[in-house]
């Protein structure tokens, strides 16, 4: 089978960078032999790649997933819309990457079930939010320490995932 391959551009410390994003069978980042994420500094560098694998790669304008406004957000209530969206993004990255290299960085995944929803909720989707109408959840002490926790840790295995 043959994987279409898509950048996938995130912002950390201050800096961008790409990961090489494919959706079949499960969302995963293309690794190296040693199941370390392949992280390039431009999509140049990335179509090099592609090219010299002969990898289909579709090469769109890519969403940014900015790790830093999601670590500006942790400490906070996350109560908005894109505190939420830029937690869910963050979430959905950092489990994608995890799958990728045979890690899981959601550990205590019966708990955190209901607090993803609540962030998928929270983002207020169009495709998922009713016209004029707005979802701000409500989180308790323990439900944000579940977000930071988790995301604390998908952000260090993010990190030490990467190979450049």
């Amino acid at each position: 089978m043959n994987h279409i391959y898509y950048p996938c551009w995130y912002r950390l410390a201050g800096k961008d960078a790409y990961l090489l994003w494919h959706d079949s069978p499960k969302n995963h980042v293309a690794t190296d032999i040693f199941k370390r994420a392949l992280h390039f500094k431009t999509i140049a560098g990335i179509e090099n790649y592609a090219h010299q694998h002969g990898l289909n790669l579709q090469v769109n304008e890519p969403a940014l997933f900015d790790l830093d406004a999601m670590t500006a957000d942790l400490p906070g209530a996350i109560a908005t819309p894109a505190a939420c969206q830029n937690m869910l993004n963050a979430w959905n990255l950092f489990d994608d990457v995890a799958r990728s290299c045979n890690q899981r960085f959601d550990r205590n995944q019966r708990l955190s079930n209901r607090i993803y929803l609540k962030l998928v909720w929270g983002s207020n989707l169009p495709a998922l939010t009713p016209l004029n109408k707005e979802y701000l959840p409500v989180w308790t002490k323990g439900q944000l320490k579940i977000i930071r926790k988790t995301l604390r840790k998908g952000l260090r295995l993010f990190k030490e995932s990467a190979v450049t």
